[in-house]
């Protein structure tokens, strides 16, 4: 068998074509997908819910990425999945998280034109009305008030021209400083505190809509010599699903 060969039998969960068998591991799926279905219907009246962590364990081929294309192709319940993959000795923190959210937010959804942030965008601040939409997640979220500029920013993304945004996106996903600000005064890049504030508003503006799905995938690729890469993943899940609500 070619190379090429061998690497067209490992999942591709991005595909455009996808080929499933309902049946296989259909009760993780399902599970999976009532779960999305549940941080949604509890975020259209207003309520949010505890982060989750669910572990699917089985091995190599045994369809666990394949789980991921099958939530991405569900037309129904369309959530924002975001796929994480350890690399060997690279440890993955809070802001790798936050940069991996923005970057599928700004793809778009399956089966539409508009990218996961349009959409978002569009139910929080119908008709354009981005203080609206800044004002229903404070108060979601009382404890982001002093950083609600995020939120403004975020909302005021859609509809403007992909050249216009770069800047923004990549000082919002935590990757570079943001030159300037409104008024023309300098801007740092994002605090650790902004980039947990960032993750919070993400996931309460996504819950009525696309909830986010946060997908650790090959984590095989921690072992190592010691368990520090195992420990550190652990302790960044468990601080995702104390700190973060809706995911």
């Amino acid at each position: 068998m070619t190379i090429a060969g061998e690497i067209s039998l490992q999942a591709t969960p991005f595909a455009d074509e996808f080929v499933d068998v309902a049946a296989l591991n259909a009760h993780i799926s399902t599970y999976l997908l009532d779960r999305v279905e549940s941080v949604k219907g509890a975020a259209q009246t207003d309520e949010t819910v505890p982060s989750k962590a669910i572990a699917v364990l089985g091995p190599a081929g045994g369809g666990k990425t394949h789980l991921f294309s099958r939530l991405s192709h569900q037309s129904g319940s369309r959530p924002t999945l975001v796929l994480l993959r350890p690399y060997f000795g690279v440890n993955v923190t809070l802001r790798d998280v936050l940069a991996a959210v923005i970057d599928q937010l700004c793809l778009p959804v399956h089966g539409d034109d508009r990218t996961q942030l349009d959409v978002i965008a569009s139910h929080w601040a119908p008709e354009g009305d981005v203080e609206r939409g800044v004002r229903a997640v404070v108060s979601l979220l009382p404890e982001i008030a002093p950083a609600a500029h995020l939120a403004r920013t975020l909302l005021e993304l859609r509809g403007r021209e992909p050249s216009t945004t770069w800047a923004d996106l990549a000082w919002l996903s935590g990757r570079e400083p943001r030159a300037t600000t409104a008024d023309g005064a300098s801007a740092s890049a994002l605090s650790e505190g902004d980039v947990l504030h960032v993750l919070r508003i993400v996931a309460v503006l996504a819950a009525p809509v696309a909830p986010v799905v946060l997908t650790f995938d090959q984590l095989e690729n921690l072992a190592g010599d010691d368990d520090a890469r195992v420990l550190g993943y652990g302790n960044l899940v468990s601080e995702i699903v104390d700190s973060l609500p809706c995911l």
